[in-house]
């Protein structure tokens, strides 16, 4: 567990969509890298939200700047952006702000 939290991990993003596919209500925040093969982590926020609109994303990237216009036009899935290097402390912060019940 993390913050509370029961974690499960995917090294794939589509495995990822598929999994959420199957049990959407059992997620409570999705944390995802920008940067990643088959999808990036705006594409796998739109596909989770065309299943569950009200699942609140993560993204972390250490590439903003390339990617700042895509983020800004895509704040309707992103709920919260964070610059890599991540802390700890910022990730809880982050979640707290997505799920302040839960945290």
């Amino acid at each position: 567990t993390c913050f509370g939290y029961e974690v499960v991990g995917y090294c794939d993003s589509v495995a990822a969509v598929s999994a959420f596919r199957e049990n959407p209500a059992d997620v409570d925040v999705v944390i995802t890298d920008l940067s990643m093969p088959e999808m990036n982590g705006i594409e796998l926020a739109q596909q989770l939200k065309s299943v569950r609109d009200d699942v609140p994303v993560i993204l972390c990237s250490g590439y903003g700047a390339t990617f700042n216009e895509e983020i800004e036009r895509n704040q309707d899935v992103i709920k919260v952006y964070l610059e890599k290097p991540v802390t700890a402390m910022q990730l809880r912060e982050a979640i707290a702000t997505v799920c302040p019940t839960k945290d």
